[in-house]
């Protein structure tokens, strides 16, 4: 929460852009791209809210192209990719192509994925804990203009929301 308010402060979308390096054309409301790397249960909920806006793409990927086909097939502009998220080559290949990464994979994942989500300077959500690592990686990205967003989601997402309720 404390990392986001700074964040936004800090930084205008201008100069996120600019330290980026992405265009003003990239960033058109009509060019929203989501990978959405898993495609197991926690999956679907996510991509029934996104396609909520006609103008968000989202990629699903999933080493279980079963999976990730009868998932992208119930929504609009959704389309499955198979993948073996452990191959790195490909999976940055992929990162390079969407302006968002959300990680529904296993935590013990987060810290390459974010390190490819870093050098290819990509924003990434996640619904998991942040580890140290996860920590360290986001602060660094910051520093590029870069978010890292972990924590949202039921838990420990809603949890935390409550939890500042209490506070306020």
């Amino acid at each position: 929460y404390k990392y986001i308010t700074t964040l936004s402060e800090e930084q205008s979308l201008s100069q996120m852009k600019e330290r980026r390096g992405v265009s003003t054309k990239e960033w058109r409301s009509d060019n929203k791209r989501v990978l959405l790397l898993g495609a197991g249960m926690v999956a679907e909920p996510v991509v029934e809210y996104l396609t909520r806006s006609a103008d968000v793409k989202i990629t699903v990927a999933d080493a279980n192209e079963v999976q990730a086909n009868a998932l992208a097939s119930k929504y609009r502009n959704t389309v499955p990719q198979p993948m073996d998220c452990d191959d790195r080559r490909k999976l940055k290949e992929e990162i390079m192509k969407h302006d968002l990464v959300i990680s529904l994979l296993p935590h013990t994942m987060h810290p390459f994925i974010a390190e490819l989500c870093l050098d290819s300077r990509r924003n990434m959500l996640t619904a998991s804990y942040a580890s140290d690592a996860l920590r360290k990686i986001a602060a660094r990205g910051a520093q590029k203009g870069i978010m890292m967003v972990n924590e949202v989601g039921l838990d420990p997402g809603i949890d935390h929301m409550l939890a500042m309720n209490l506070f306020e």
